[in-house]
C-alpha cells in the first residue's frame, strides 16, 4: 500500500487509514492519454484550490458526476476524467481522454481545457508531463529495438519493462515542443484496465514526487548563500573576540551574536519543512521505484539508474544543509556561551574589587571608631574622675585615711579608665557589634 505525506490535522490513525484508502486509482482504457500537472502549494491555498477546481464545472455543457475523498476531488465528463489529489506541499491534476492526434502528434488532454483555467491554478508549476499508452500485439518485450525507440524521438531514451504482464515505459525526461515531457506506455491483450491503472497511479505519483525532490536543487542555492553569509559572520565574531586589542566590548558582540541567533533560528525554522518535505519525497521515490519493479530493457538506459543516480545529489544536499544549518545553530550557542562567561568573570572582577573597597572602608571607619571609642574612654573617665574628686572634697579629712583628695584622684585614674571601657565592651557585645 502507498504511503503518502498527510496533512497535520489528518494525523490520528483513523484519519490516515481513510486518507490512504482513499488514495485509489482510476482504471484506465488502452489507447487513453493521462496528462499530469504537479503544482507546489502550501496548506492554506487548500480552500483556493478546491474552488478553483470547482470553476471547471461551469466549462462542460454537460452535467458532470463529482466524487470527493478525503485528499481528492474527481469530475468525470463521458470518459474525460479530471483528478486532483492533494498532498502536504503538492497538488496532482490527472486528466484523462481518449488519444488524440494533431499533425501527426500526440494532443495531452491538459490542451483540452479551458486555457486561462489551466494559466490561474493556484500555486507553482513544478512538472508536466503526459503518458501515451498504446498497444501493441503479442508481449512488448518481443518488440524490436527499433520498434520501440520510434516511440520516443530522442537522442536518449530511459524505460524498462514492469509488472508481471510485463509493461513497456520509454520517456525523453526531456520537454518537446509543446513543453511537456512525454511518457509512452505499451501494453498488452492480458493488461486490464486495473493493473494499467495501477500501474499509471504509480507512475504518476513517482514523477510528482521526483520532480517536487528536484526543485529543492534551485531552493538549496539560496539556503547555501545564507549559511555561508551566517558561517563567515560567526567566523568574524570568533575572530573579535581572540583579538587581543579588544576594539569591540563584550557587550557589542554579545548583541551581535544575539542579532546572528536570531537571524539562524529564522533560517532553521524556515528551511526546516522545505528539508523534512524533500526527505519524505525521496523516500517516496524509493519506495515507489520499488512497486513498480524495473527491468531492464536492452540498449535502452534504465528510468530506476537515472532517478536513483539524479536523486542522491538532491539526497546528500539535504544531509549536507541540515548538517550546515545545525553546525550554525552550534556555533552559535557555543560562542554565546563564552561571551557570557567572558561578562560573568569581569562582573565578578568588578563585583570583587568592589568588595576589597568596601571591606578597605569598613575598615577604616572601625579604625576610626576605635580612636573615638578610645577618646571618649579618656573623656568618660576624666569627667568620672573630676565628680569623684568633688565627691572626696564633701568627705570628712579622717576618712581620706590621711591622703589629699587629689591623691585619690590619681589613685582611682586607672581604675575609672578600666572600669568604663569594660563598660563600652559589654555595650558593644549586648549589641552586636
Amino acid at each position: 500500500m502507498l504511503t503518502i505525506p498527510l496533512p497535520k490535522k489528518h494525523q490520528d490513525m483513523d484519519q490516515v487509514e481513510k486518507a490512504i484508502l482513499s488514495h485509489s486509482y482510476e482504471p484506465i482504457q488502452k489507447g487513453e492519454v493521462v496528462s499530469v500537472l504537479v503544482m507546489k502549494t502550501s496548506p492554506s491555498q487548500r480552500a483556493k484550490e478546491i474552488a478553483h477546481f470547482e470553476l471547471l464545472e461551469e466549462s462542460f455543457v454537460e452535467t458532470p458526476s463529482h466524487e470527493k475523498t478525503l485528499m481528492s476531488h474527481l469530475v468525470v465528463f463521458k470518459g474525460f476524467k479530471i483528478k486532483m489529489t492533494q498532498f502536504d506541499e503538492l497538488t496532482v491534476y490527472k486528466i484523462i481522454a481518449p488519444r488524440a492526434e494533431e499533425a501527426g502528434q500526440v494532443v495531452p488532454p491538459v490542451a483540452l481545457l479551458p486555457a486561462h483555467w489551466v494559466t490561474e491554478i493556484p500555486g507553482v508549476l513544478v512538472s508536466a508531463f503526459y503518458i501515451d499508452i498504446t498497444q501493441c500485439k503479442g508481449q512488448p518485450q518481443d518488440i524490436s529495438s527499433a520498434e520501440y525507440c520510434g516511440y520516443i524521438v530522442s537522442k536518449r531514451q530511459f524505460g524498462g519493462v514492469y509488472g508481471k504482464n510485463k509493461l513497456l515505459m520509454m520517456t525523453s525526461l526531456t520537454r518537446d515542443e509543446m513543453g511537456v515531457i512525454p511518457f509512452v506506455v505499451v501494453t498488452n491483450e492480458a493488461v486490464s484496465a486495473s493493473e494499467l491503472g495501477r500501474f499509471i497511479n504509480r507512475l504518476v505519483m513517482l514523477n510528482a514526487f521526483y520532480m517536487a525532490a528536484l526543485t529543492f536543487l534551485v531552493e538549496k542555492n539560496e539556503l547555501m548563500t545564507r549559511v555561508d553569509y551566517y558561517d563567515a559572520q560567526l567566523r568574524k565574531v570568533s575572530l573579535e573576540l581572540e583579538d587581543q586589542l579588544e576594539k569591540y566590548s563584550d557587550e557589542q558582540i554579545y548583541k551581535r551574536l544575539t542579532e546572528l541567533s536570531v537571524q539562524i533560528e529564522s533560517l532553521d525554522t524556515g528551511s526546516h519543512r522545505t528539508l523534512h518535505s524533500t526527505r519524505e519525497y525521496i523516500s517516496l521515490v524509493k519506495n515507489l521505484l520499488g512497486l513498480i519493479r524495473e527491468e531492464r530493457l536492452p540498449k535502452v538506459d534504465s528510468f530506476q539508474n537515472f532517478v536513483m543516480t539524479t536523486i542522491e545529489p538532491v539526497e546528500r544536499s539535504n544531509q549536507l544543509l541540515t548538517s550546515l544549518i545545525g553546525s550554525l545553530n552550534k556555533k552559535v550557542f557555543q560562542q554565546n556561551d563564552l561571551v557570557r562567561s567572558r561578562i560573568d568573570i569581569r562582573l565578578e572582577q568588578q563585583n570583587q574589587e568592589i568588595f576589597d573597597e568596601l571591606r578597605l572602608q569598613a575598615k577604616k571607619q572601625i579604625q576610626l571608631q576605635e580612636t573615638v571609642e578610645g577618646f571618649s574612654v579618656a573623656a568618660i573617665s576624666y569627667y568620672s574622675v573630676s565628680l569623684i574628686g568633688y565627691g572626696l572634697k564633701s568627705l570628712p579629712h579622717a576618712w581620706l585615711m590621711g591622703l589629699s583628695v587629689d591623691v585619690w584622684k590619681g589613685i582611682l585614674v586607672p581604675v575609672v579608665v578600666i572600669a568604663t571601657y569594660w563598660s563600652m565592651q559589654k555595650i558593644k557585645r549586648k549589641f552586636g557589634l
